[in-house]
């Protein structure tokens, strides 16, 4: 890859070249996994400030499910094919510029600052709310009620983001709970095919 100058082309580059890169057999596999390893960790010593958006992420996780599946294989290449071109576009957006602080693409939240500030607001925002509602309310029966729907809107949550996608359908990416939903309702009977042994 040539020497490092707009991250854009830099990780245009990078991607492309990843693309040209077999994944079959086993060995060619562990060899693109860890250019892909090599990749991300570049990016993010060269260019601190730039975050690849999450699809891209998963791409560069995701070989050896695409090992498995060819239609998921082949909607993550046209993904990252359509974002090459977005980055060697000479309209690009002031979003993808390298002094931003962090590089979002139609509203993915990948940096990591802002991922862990989201995840401690989630946190403060649970803790000040139920902290509320059990001063309004000191009965046990309502803090066990209250304790109880949280544990079961926490497991719900995992359900829908890790359980579908590692042991039910490796076809499926969690994009929030509107997306789950849909995916539901398109796929009450899932074929045997998709499903993984536990």
């Amino acid at each position: 890859m040539s020497t490092p100058g707009s991250p854009h082309e830099y990780v245009a580059q990078g991607l492309v070249r990843l693309l040209s890169l077999p994944i079959h057999p086993a060995d060619s596999l562990r060899a693109w996994c860890d250019e892909a390893d090599r990749f991300q960790q570049e990016v993010q010593v060269q260019f601190p400030g730039f975050a690849l958006p999450i699809y891209v992420i998963n791409f560069l996780r995701d070989a050896e499910t695409r090992c498995r599946d060819q239609g998921y294989a082949e909607s993550q290449v046209d993904s990252i094919t359509a974002y090459i071109a977005e980055l060697r576009s000479p309209s690009i957006s002031p979003a993808l510029a390298p002094d931003s602080a962090a590089t979002v693409r139609r509203g993915d939240l990948s940096h990591p600052l802002a991922l862990k500030a989201k995840g401690a607001l989630f946190l403060f925002l649970g803790l000040l709310s139920a902290t509320l509602l059990v001063m309004e309310n000191h009965e046990w029966r309502h803090f066990f009620l209250l304790a109880l729907a949280i544990w079961a809107f926490c497991r719900f949550y995992y359900f829908a983001f890790y359980v579908i996608e590692h042991y039910v359908d490796r076809r499926y990416r969690f994009a929030g709970l509107w997306h789950f939903a849909r995916y539901m309702a398109r796929n009450r009977a899932i074929p045997e095919r998709n499903r993984t042994q536990s």
